[in-house]
């Protein structure tokens, strides 16, 4: 339901922007800013043990943490899969799911015995009353 949240309330912000005057102002006297373009990723990581997979990779190789210029924790090698629909976000979840690591425990048969972190990552780019554009 989440990710088919966000595409309609983008797609919808979107359109606003295209069907929107341009003398349409919002409630402080300023046009508000435009929707131009979105992207969204996915990606979907398992933390087994001490070893990081990606759960959209067949190979499952660990994959290992960095910090980069910034200061940012990265997983290199990570793959972000580019996400245009609710469908495709919730196929990427489950082909990740079905390739979790998993271990029978006394309680439970298929226990996944790991952590998996579903990361959506979303860039958009707005077009503001001056007409600059922000990423």
């Amino acid at each position: 339901r989440f990710m088919s949240e966000i595409f309609s309330s983008l797609k919808h912000r979107k359109q606003m922007s295209t069907t929107m005057p341009p003398s349409t102002d919002n409630l402080q006297g300023q046009q508000p800013d435009a929707l131009i373009e979105f992207r969204l990723t996915a990606s979907f990581l398992e933390v087994y043990g001490e070893d990081i997979h990606d759960l959209l990779d067949e190979d499952r190789k660990s994959l290992p943490l960095r910090e980069d210029s910034n200061g940012e924790v990265i997983v290199v090698g990570l793959r972000n899969t580019t996400v245009t629909s609710d469908v495709e976000a919730m196929n990427i979840l489950n082909t990740g799911t079905m390739n979790r690591t998993t271990a029978s425990t006394l309680m439970n048969r298929t226990s996944s015995r790991s952590h998996a972190v579903f990361i959506v990552n979303l860039q958009q780019t707005t077009r503001g009353s001056e007409g600059d554009d922000v990423t």
